[in-house]
């Protein structure tokens, strides 16, 4: 996924941090960052996404989702709670269906 690897990129230049130190950072390969940010590699696991997010100090669950994921947080509270089930089953409603 292509826009996880762009955000990843300005959010790392953003920081003035180099792939190396992010990968430092966040324990991971510097070249698995590099292979993130140019497309290269699909996004990574959502553990490594937080592990990112940390080193980034960003959101992280915003970074989740750019990845085209939902949290597992966000799961969790959705399949637990019903209230969120009927809001989400509403908002859906809103949205053309493909």
């Amino acid at each position: 996924m292509k826009d996880f690897g762009e955000k990843l990129k300005a959010l790392r230049e953003e920081k003035l941090i180099s792939q190396r130190f992010l990968a430092e950072l966040a324990s991971l390969d510097h070249t698995y960052i590099s292979k993130i940010e140019s497309g290269e590699s699909d996004p990574p696991a959502e553990e490594s996404i937080i592990r990112i997010a940390k080193a980034l100090n960003t959101d992280k669950y915003s970074l989740i989702m750019s990845a085209g994921r939902i949290p597992k947080d966000y799961q969790i509270a959705i399949l637990s709670d019903t209230g969120i089930q009927a809001m989400l089953r509403d908002r859906v409603k809103e949205y053309p269906h493909s």
